[in-house]
């Protein structure tokens, strides 16, 4: 069946069974699948034709054992196998065979083909027998968690061409947040995205960025050979099309490196550059160095400012530390320290990115084994947690001192069924899109057993709300597009969702349907029009 994607001015209802199935399927272009579902909030008689669509795509979708596959797919599919009917067909009929005589032959033809494949291509076999589809939520029905979309990257790799080269980006899912269900997977190739074999695909682990305005997504981009350094791509956040691979310009006396080079990514909030942090060797020693791009180009920026040649500078972004680059003007990095007393405690750096030297160091004292770091909206307040003695600490990034200090108290008893951690301790923050809440995700080791906690703080009113207890570690956590929901990133890949308001145990949000696994939330947004 022929799905009509073509853009309208406007909606004729009754919709068009084509056109609903094309929206649920996600094949919509962006404009148009926005002027369908603003239809049909207000249109009961589409809405109902549109969930006897789904319901009877689900029921049929569900009488096999893979995974739905969006219609394009299938097309291919459908395709290549008749392609391959159509060649056995003129080959028995270049042999003359015929009944169990074809047979024979065409098994022994077969198993003699099968032998040589696997003994001559057993290493392009490894990599894809391992192709599989476009990821997809198994979920249906869910609560309404924001009204925008949700971005996750899985573990899945897509093949993309750019300038006649091979490059493998990490698939991106772009998740409706009112229906839980996965309306793009980005970026748009002309191949299918592939399960990496252990050791292949490294750098995937770069978390990718959004920017503020929500139309670009940048990620770590692995040449296909494996061999060339780690490039970035930009990929529009709407359609899945990549702009453009952008490979690092190495700085003179860099040395060829297979290993991944770009340590973080972030996108200024002006949605003007693109800042990579890079890890490179230089004369055999491991050197950071921030480098700069045009968003809307790639193109690098000169050498027209001074490189991390700051010893201080150098020193501080070495570190294993936890870093946020929310402007053009300043980075901030949050790491344990040793005062001049030699007391323990976690230094906060600021580092201003045009003249590539530390501006100013905060040294906060105190046992600090377990730690995390986050920043308002409007770059106003830092804020540290403290995960061994609960504490949060709120500093002003106009004085760099700390303004106020809350302890979070006695978060009660532990659960009576808690389980080990895989992942050892973990801290993870979150701040409401208004700048009103502060959300800290505790996996920390207690008494027995150990604690996983989600607190939430009012920033406002710089005091202590709530805190929930699970019997299982919570993971990552993110907020939705408005900020009404906490996005948990669990230890299975999957995710769940927390009402911000009124904290309670997660429910399930997204389970990829092929069993797939999420690996890192990306960001949420609103996109115009929505």
């Amino acid at each position: 069946m022929k799905i009509s994607t073509r853009p309208t001015a406007r909606i004729h209802c009754p919709i068009e069974p084509e056109v609903l199935l094309a929206e649920i399927l996600g094949e919509l272009p962006i404009d148009e699948a926005r002027l369908v579902q603003l239809h049909m909030r207000t249109c009961e008689r589409c809405q109902a034709r549109s969930e006897q669509l789904r319901t009877a795509y689900e029921k049929v979708a569900s009488l096999s054992d893979i995974a739905v596959v969006p219609i394009a797919d299938v097309r291919e599919a459908v395709l290549r196998d008749s392609q391959g009917r159509l060649r056995a067909i003129r080959l028995t009929r270049g042999l003359n065979l015929s009944g169990r005589g074809l047979l024979i032959a065409l098994s022994a033809l077969v198993a003699a083909l099968l032998l040589i494949v696997v003994i001559i291509a057993s290493p392009f076999l490894r990599s894809h027998f391992l192709t599989t589809q476009r990821s997809q939520n198994s979920l249906t029905h869910l609560s309404a968690v924001g009204p925008g979309l949700f971005y996750a990257e899985t573990v899945k790799l897509i093949p993309v061409s750019y300038n006649h080269t091979q490059w493998d980006l990490g698939e991106v899912i772009a998740i409706d947040e009112r229906t839980g269900r996965v309306v793009h997977s980005l970026p748009a190739s002309s191949s299918a995205p592939f399960l990496p074999e252990l050791g292949i695909g490294a750098g995937t682990n770069i978390r990718p960025a959004l920017s503020a305005d929500g139309h670009t997504i940048v990620e770590a981009a692995i040449a296909g050979d494996g061999r060339t350094p780690t490039a970035f791509a930009a990929v529009d956040a709407l359609t899945g099309q990549v702009r453009y691979v952008q490979p690092l310009a190495l700085p003179a006396g860099a040395e060829p490196q297979s290993d991944p080079i770009i340590h973080q990514l972030w996108i200024s909030s002006d949605n003007k550059t693109i800042f990579v942090l890079t890890d490179l060797s230089v004369n055999g020693v491991r050197s950071p160095r921030l480098l700069q791009f045009a968003l809307q180009t790639g193109q690098q920026s000169p050498n027209v400012v001074p490189p991390l040649d700051d010893t201080h500078a150098t020193t501080v972004l070495g570190n294993d530390a936890t870093m946020i680059l929310r402007s053009s003007s300043m980075l901030y990095s949050a790491a344990p320290a040793t005062d001049a007393h030699g007391h323990a405690g976690v230094s906060i750096t600021f580092i201003d990115i045009p003249k590539r030297t530390v501006a100013a160091t905060l040294f906060i004292a105190g046992d600090f084994r377990l730690f995390g770091l986050a920043l308002s909206p409007d770059g106003s307040q830092l804020f540290l947690f403290n995960g061994h003695n609960d504490t949060v600490y709120f500093i002003s990034t106009a004085s760099r001192s700390v303004t106020f200090s809350l302890v979070l108290g006695d978060p009660g008893k532990a659960p009576p069924t808690g389980s080990a951690l895989q992942n050892g301790e973990d801290v993870s923050l979150a701040v409401t899109p208004d700048g009103k809440q502060l959300f800290i995700a505790l996996d920390a080791p207690s008494d027995t057993p150990r604690n996983f906690e989600l607190y939430a703080v009012s920033i406002d009113q710089q005091s202590f709300l709530s805190v929930t207890q699970l019997p299982q570690p919570i993971g990552p956590i993110t907020l939705t597009s408005d900020g009404s929901s906490v996005i948990m990133l669990r230890d299975n890949g999957k995710l769940e969702s927390i009402a911000s308001a009124n904290p309670d145990l997660p429910v399930g949000w997204v389970t990829l349907s092929d069993g797939t696994q999420i690996i890192q939330t990306v960001g949420a947004d609103v996109p115009v029009g929505k």
